[in-house]
């Protein structure tokens, strides 16, 4: 009885922890996302603005 509430306790630990591996894994990956995004956004608006600046060249 005494091995089933140690493996028992093992058990809860490594599930606690690996809990806590993903809670993290989530967050880096949010933090990625987002981070991809900006960069896309940012890309964008570099882009448009230079499109811009060719209709106006072919406009004037």
């Amino acid at each position: 009885m005494r091995h089933y509430f140690l493996l028992k306790s093992h058990l809860d630990m490594a599930n606690e922890h690996m809990r806590q591996v993903y809670e993290v894994a989530g967050k880096i990956e949010a933090i990625l996302l987002t981070g991809t995004n900006a960069k896309k956004k940012r890309d964008n608006s570099k882009w448009k603005k230079r499109n811009a600046e060719i209709r106006a060249s072919v406009i004037a």
